[in-house]
């Protein structure tokens, strides 16, 4: 094991509190068992389930409320 291996697993790690908006592909982060996520870019919602407790997935998409 080198010095850097240590560093390296850590930010892999950060890298899986985040997923990608599937519009504009801006990275959004994520507190532990968020359900759902706002793109700060493009402002579309998604719904978000955890594959495993550590691993996000993007589900779908929020559809918006349209007034009828």
């Amino acid at each position: 094991m080198t010095e850097n291996e240590p560093q390296k697993y850590a930010r892999s790690k950060e890298i899986y509190q985040r997923i990608r908006c599937m519009r504009c592909t801006h990275r959004i982060d994520l507190e532990k068992d968020q359900k759902e996520a706002y793109c700060p870019a493009c402002g579309l919602g998604w719904v978000i389930t955890w594959v495993t407790p550590d691993i996000p997935m993007v589900l779908r998409r929020i559809m918006p409320n349209i007034p009828k």
